[in-house]
């Protein structure tokens, strides 16, 4: 009787260490996601190597083409790591997507300066990645 309380102290304390263990590496690779608040960021992914970003909270502005053309959008956050982008004026010819529409904005996680993200609008995904520059 007395082995059978034994194996089974044993086992709840490994269970714990277990859980411990666990629950300590899932915060270390949670990603601090503050600075998409506020900041200036450059895209990475695409051929437009002027391409740049400002987010001021909930204002969201795109500039393309050496600041020829933007994307003004609303943001609204869901998480401290993704929000949901509703496009507000769009000066870019021939743009997929129009005033209202709405993209979600996952970060995965930021790493070395680089956020790296997935775009979520009319049903497909797009990843990319983005330097911060302030």
């Amino acid at each position: 009787m007395m082995n059978n309380f034994t194996n089974l102290i044993k086992c709840f304390f490994l269970i714990l260490f277990i859980l411990n263990v666990s629950i300590a590496f899932s915060q270390i690779n949670k990603t601090d996601c503050r600075i998409l608040k506020n900041g200036k960021f450059k895209y990475l992914d695409v051929e437009d190597t002027s391409g740049y970003i400002i987010i001021k909270d909930t204002f969201h502005i795109e500039y393309h083409n050496n600041n020829k053309f933007y994307i003004k959008s609303k943001l609204t956050w869901l998480t401290d790591c993704s929000y949901l982008m509703t496009m507000t004026e769009i000066t870019i010819p021939d743009f997929p997507f129009h005033p209202g529409d709405k993209m979600e904005v996952d970060v995965t996680k930021i790493e070395n300066g680089i956020v790296y993200y997935n775009s979520i609008i009319n049903n497909s995904v797009y990843p990319g990645r983005l330097q911060i520059i302030e």
